[in-house]
């Protein structure tokens, strides 16, 4: 009869226990491990890591491999699988613990009147159940911060995979940059060469001093110098993209060169609407937002740690004794209350504490927000200001070209001096890198104000919807 009564009651603990959890109200999201949004969908498998990169890649097929293989990608999904974990483990405490085990005891009576000296030797198992009844709310506050923190943390996942896209593509374009300025260098040397022959041919007709030939051979070696600074450049910026996708570089990577070339529309959304859109949809200020609210029940949980909690226990065990050889079969069930009156202060510091992480993580928010408003207000003109950059410096390059072909007719018919020659060179290399650099500052701050504006959409993370 009694054990039927006592699994009657760790029946009805194990009920209680799921309705308590069920009135915590925590939403689904914070029960359940995060799953990307993207189609390359990470996992926590992922592919076995390559040796290098080999071979040619799109700018696609760079941001599929980063976002499984980009070392910060990995800790931010742990990072919430941690979370998770946590999460899970705030709410045991809704839960009743058993516990199992078993004893081997030998006593001794001693010696009176009437009995003489005897030893007792038993053993056997033992089930002791503990669960706490009511705490006034602590342990649901503290279930509330942790699935707040959850949150947290997926959307900062969220955010690191945007990070590792855009540091991608940043790499990207500057990658191809590089080899956009190698071969504006070679152009200028071949521009440089040209004049070098010219002024020979000048010598040699007794129109050209020696050190014009000097001077022109000077322009010359100063052309390969900058071109060999470029490719080395080139393998700087190789370099890089492969450490942002996260794979190690290799000799024969190269990436397809003809994305600065290809047309970039204008926002057609306002700064005012994007600048809400800030404040609403970045998953990083998402996150502080979530942050913020854990924090806030984790002072509540702080707080009500300070009144009493009703526990219920229950035990049974069965001893079997040497000298009869029968069961004995015991029960128990109490219930009792515990309060910590006074601990050193310990917890009006803990409240305190948890009162000023709350405070703190209020004003770092809000100074968040404003950043964030700055960033998205200065990309924006950035973007606009890039595009008439990119308008002007094409406008410019086309000109040089001209002047120099017009210059270097007028110094073969002694109309124009080497030294005009040599300054339109310049003139017309410094058009065709600063044209390179518009074009490529173009994608750059594209990119930059989808990131700042948290519009990188990673099913198409070339398109934007600005």
């Amino acid at each position: 009869m009694c054990h039927k009564i006592i699994i009657s009651i760790v029946s009805s603990l194990l009920c209680l226990s799921g309705c308590h959890s069920i009135q915590k109200e925590i939403s689904p999201d914070a029960r359940t491990p995060w799953i990307p949004t993207c189609s390359m969908t990470l996992n926590h498998d992922f592919l076995s890591p390559r040796k290098t990169l080999v071979g040619k890649y799109s700018l696609l097929e760079l941001i599929e491999i980063g976002l499984k293989f980009n070392p910060q990608t990995k800790h931010a999904w742990w990072h919430a699988k941690e979370a998770f974990a946590n999460q899970g483990r705030a709410e045991a405490s809704f839960f009743p613990h058993v516990d199992v085990s078993a004893n081997i005891n030998r006593e001794q009576v001693g010696k009176n009147a009437s009995q003489s000296t005897q030893k007792i030797d038993n053993w056997g198992p033992a089930v002791t159940l503990t669960y706490k009844v009511f705490q006034f709310g602590t342990d649901a506050a503290a279930a509330k911060s942790a699935a707040y923190l959850l949150h947290a943390a997926n959307y900062a996942f969220n955010r690191q995979l945007q990070t590792t896209v855009f540091e991608i593509q940043q790499a990207f374009y500057n990658f191809s940059s590089a080899y956009a300025k190698i071969e504006a260098r070679e152009s200028c040397l071949q521009d440089a060469t040209l004049s070098f022959e010219a002024v020979l041919q000048r010598k040699e007709n007794g129109l050209a001093r020696i050190q014009d030939v000097l001077l022109a051979k000077a322009d010359k070696l100063q052309a390969e110098y900058e071109l060999q600074a470029a490719k080395a450049d080139l393998e700087s910026c190789r370099a890089t993209l492969a450490t942002t996708i996260g794979i190690p570089i290799a000799a024969d990577f190269s990436i397809e060169t003809d994305y600065l070339n290809t047309e970039t529309q204008e926002p057609s959304r306002d700064i005012e609407d994007l600048m809400q859109e800030v404040l609403s949809e970045r998953a990083d200020l998402l996150a502080n937002e979530a942050t913020l609210e854990a924090k806030k029940w984790s002072r509540k949980a702080t707080h009500r740690g300070f009144f009493p909690s009703l526990s219920l226990h229950a035990q049974t065990n069965a001893l079997k004794y040497k000298h009869n050889s029968q069961w004995q079969r015991n029960y128990g069930l109490s219930a009792g209350i515990q309060w910590n009156i006074f601990s050193g202060f310990d917890s009006q510091y803990s409240e305190l504490a948890s009162y000023t992480q709350w405070k703190e993580q209020k004003y770092t928010l809000r100074q968040q927000k404003l950043e964030a408003l700055r960033q998205t207000w200065t990309a924006f003109y950035a973007f606009q200001s890039s595009i008439q950059l990119s308008e002007a410096s094409k406008a410019l390059e086309e000109a040089a070209q001209e002047a120099l072909k017009a210059i270097r007719t007028g110094y073969n018919t002694g109309i124009n001096s080497l030294l005009d020659l040599l300054a339109s060179q310049k003139t017309l290399a410094n058009a065709r890198l600063n044209y390179i650099q518009a074009k490529t500052n173009v994608k750059l701050n594209l990119v930059q104000l989808a990131y700042i504006t948290g519009q990188l959409d990673l099913k198409t993370p070339t398109q934007f919807n600005l």
